[in-house]
């Protein structure tokens, strides 16, 4: 490129585009920091089209039409009517055009659409983009986003993919801290103990919740409806509607076994069993199924207008098994405040006058400064008011959003010397000035010069005004005080605080995270999504010495069940690692020696006897959550449970045993069929815990589809063309080896060569449907162990 110079992994990504001129879409991830506008730019050099670029938000216009211009001596357009060679706009002005004018890209020759943080077409604007790519056949684009929204629902994530195309190429955030673009970074989570009115609103909640779900699964007009339909009375005569309709067929037998219903032989045959097996309790998704026919067949039934009563029934459809409403809990006003500010007292104490910091909320709550002392008020305001009085007095405060500004008389009087203020009497020492349209601009380089600088050393603000596109590259400390909605949202301002800078050697990320004491992990109505975001997020272990650069949970080291002593501990561990910058830096260093790259590998957990998914009472003793030795057992006079505890070990390592001819069977059949090359080779590594696997000398594109390939495998079968059987046991053969015989008989073939005992079942007909049920029925049974894919610094 004679006008742009890439880093390495730009120019990786800008390779693939060269190997791969057939697409009419390319899909990168690339974290803040990685040059998305620098890559955008030298792949429209490389295509030479006409090229429609669109972002989010003026400020991000902005920074294409300056990178453009110091770049390329083009005509360069925000007019959608009168485009040049590059035309930039916002996502909503493409909106506002294609309302009047549906057809304007074909008549204007656009020929590339760069589309930047395409996450925002999740849904804002998905669907007029998609809309404009199909009247356009022609037409590539380029997908550019800082994080996937891999928290979406399904259909979200069905509909991101249809727009953007399939993820083709990533840069991670390791690669780039590796390559000293980005700093290491540590994630904190500081649990917050919910205020009484938080914790008596759960309490209410789950007891009426409780109430409900009794009321649906004891319903006997509901029992009896279902008892009598023909799949029930007369199975042997409706054998291909049921296994055309078998969630539906199980559902109701699992529903009418917990109302002490008794499956007849016919069943049993119907299922292909010879023998009674233990049924599974009928799932919260199997008796919303049951509800949506009964509601669709019988609306008049009685449970139906209590459903209503009680709003789990409403005019667009049947609720059942409602989450608990959001900002309930979130609330703890002052909870969260105190926990704000005693993580900046601290990182005060630890960084002194390095200190960076920035605070960032969703609300301004500008009434706090009329009423401090309303306890309700969340938001930059109040936390403000709070941290004002606590802070050092060598320590400079700040306060931004998009209407005002509070710092202290020094730092205004000297650097904003002709600004309009007037003095807060409830805040001596500090001048609030007002922005408007005209200075906000200005004001706010002005107010991300003084933080940069350190002449600041603390900053409140919204996220409206510092989130998406804002840069501070000094910002060493940064805590999350907003609603995080989305691992999107998190991922980007998470970006805020890892520009790398001089004299930064670390970034410490603080997450805040509402519990209610004695609540198991997976029914914390705050805490569940938040963990389940941060496990997306790659880093070095917490709390412990790192093995490696890992995503997933795990990382975070939290204690098996959140009490309130676990917790107020964790966060005094956390302080305490906190202090050592100089100690965590050196982890990301020996870690980052450790690897070249961010690989992706399948790991299957065995599920913990559910100390971390179940409550106190539920949970097994804490001897039998214990490996014990043979004399141990003895002595304490549990030689059972050493059996068992050795049995089940036998049971583990046989299963990974499995998994390790499956992965080994199906790298072999892909590189005979020459999807993939002949130079992958697979690691595979398993103990008492954990399962893993993963390939080596694989491109991203080749890892991602033998992962792919590999889960569908693994993962509890759902339906397929072609199952494999093992000793009565089912696996699904994946969907790209299930399209025909000969290539799920390839498969079969390389299984074979380590596991003789197998052969493959047709689901198509009778007999393979019914082995298909069989299948269903075992992987309703089999829900002790987990199966995900992180990323590894490999």
């Amino acid at each position: 490129m004679e006008n742009i110079t890439l880093r390495s992994y730009q120019q990786r990504l800008l390779d693939y585009v060269k190997q791969h001129p057939q697409q009419s879409t390319y899909h990168f991830i690339a974290p803040p920091g990685s040059g998305k506008t620098i890559l955008g730019l030298a792949i429209f050099e490389e295509l030479k089209r006409k090229t429609l670029i669109l972002v989010p938000a003026l400020l991000l216009r902005e920074q294409w039409i300056a990178t453009t211009k110091s770049f390329f001596n083009i005509h360069i357009s925000i007019d959608l009517l009168v485009p040049g060679q590059i035309t930039i706009a916002t996502y909503q002005t493409l909106y506002l055009q294609l309302q009047e004018d549906p057809d304007f890209l074909l008549r204007k020759g656009i020929e590339f659409l760069i589309l930047d943080e395409a996450h925002h077409l999740k849904k804002n604007w998905g669907e007029v983009v998609l809309s404009l790519k199909n009247s356009a056949p022609s037409l590539k684009s380029l997908s550019l986003t800082a994080t996937s929204p891999l928290d979406s629902t399904q259909r979200e994530w069905k509909s991101y993919l249809k727009l953007n195309g399939p993820i083709d190429e990533e840069i991670s955030a390791t690669e780039l801290i590796d390559k000293k673009v980005l700093t290491p970074y540590q994630d904190f989570v500081y649990f917050i103990e919910a205020d009484s009115q938080g914790k008596n609103s759960y309490s209410s909640f789950l007891a009426k919740q409780d109430q409900i779900i009794d009321r649906l699964l004891t319903d006997e007009e509901s029992v009896g409806i279902i008892s009598k339909h023909p799949y029930i009375t007369n199975p042997l005569q409706h054998t291909t509607a049921i296994y055309e309709d078998f969630d539906f067929y199980v559902a109701m037998l699992l529903f009418l076994d917990r109302n002490g219903f008794r499956i007849s032989a016919s069943h049993w045959r119907v299922l292909g069993f010879k023998r009674k097996w233990h049924l599974p309790d009928v799932s919260p998704e199997q008796v919303k199924l049951l509800y949506q026919w009964l509601l669709s067949t019988y609306p008049e039934l009685e449970i139906f207008a209590f459903l209503k009563k009680v709003h789990w029934l409403k005019e667009e459809g049947l609720s059942l098994y409602p989450d608990f409403p959001e900002g309930r809990l979130l609330e703890s006003p002052q909870e969260k405040i105190a926990a704000i500010n005693r993580i900046i007292i601290k990182e005060e104490m630890y960084l002194e006058e390095d200190l960076c910091g920035v605070v960032l909320f969703d609300r301004i709550c500008e009434e706090a400064l009329d009423f401090p002392e309303n306890p309700n008020y969340y938001g930059t305001v109040p936390q403000f008011l709070s941290l004002q009085t606590l802070i050092q007095e060598k320590t400079e405060l700040g306060m931004i959003c998009g209407r005002f500004i509070i710092m202290s008389e020094k730092v205004v009087k000297k650097y904003f010397p002709r600004a309009n203020f007037h003095k807060l009497t409830e805040v001596p020492g500090y001048l609030r000035l007002k922005l408007t349209d005209a200075n906000r601009r200005e004001f706010l380089q002005k107010v991300t010069f003084l933080l940069d600088q350190k002449i600041l050393n603390c900053l409140i603000g919204t996220i409206a005004l510092l989130g998406e596109g804002w840069n501070c590259p000094s910002v060493n400390t940064l805590v999350l005080g907003n609603k995080s909605s989305s691992i999107v949202q998190v991922q980007q301002l998470r970006g805020r605080a890892l520009r790398s800078a001089n004299n930064k050697s670390l970034s410490h990320l603080w997450h805040l995270g509402v519990y209610v004491p004695e609540v198991s992990w997976k029914e914390q109505p705050e805490l569940s999504p938040i963990m389940r975001r941060l496990s997306f997020i790659e880093g070095i272990s917490n709390q412990q010495i790192p093995d490696t650069i890992t995503s997933g949970q795990a990382r975070f080291n939290f204690p098996n069940e959140p009490t309130k002593e676990n917790l107020e501990n964790y966060n005094q561990q956390n302080f305490f690692f906190a202090q050592q910058r100089s100690l965590l830096t050196k982890f990301w260093e020996e870690s980052l020696s450790k690897g070249t790259h961010l690989s992706m590998p399948i790991i299957v957990r065995q599920e913990a006897t559910s100390s971390e998914f179940q409550s106190k009472k539920e949970q097994y003793s804490e001897l039998a959550n214990t490996r014990l030795s043979f004399w141990g057992a003895l002595f304490q006079g549990d030689f059972l449970l050493y059996l068992r505890q050795q049995r089940t070990r036998y049971l583990w390592k046989k299963e990974c045993g499995l998994r390790s001819v499956f992965a080994k069977s199906l790298l072999s059949t892909y590189q005979e069929q020459q999807k993939l090359s002949k130079n992958i080779s697979l690691y595979i590594d398993f103990n008492e815990d954990q399962f893993t696997v993963r390939i080596k000398n694989g491109t991203y594109q080749e890892e991602r589809f033998f992962n792919e390939a590999l889960m569908e495998l693994l993962e509890p079968v759902q339906d397929t063309r072609y199952l494999v059987e093992i000793n009565n046991r089912y696996f699904a053969v994946p969907k790209d080896l299930a399209r025909n015989k000969e290539a799920a008989n390839s498969f079969l073939r390389e299984i074979k060569r380590k596991q003789r005992n197998c052969r493959l079942v047709y689901t198509r007909n009778l007999l393979g449907r019914q082995k298909l049920l069989q299948a269903r029925i075992q992987a309703l049974q089999q829900r002790n162990h987990k199966i995900v894919q992180e990323h590894l610094w490999y």
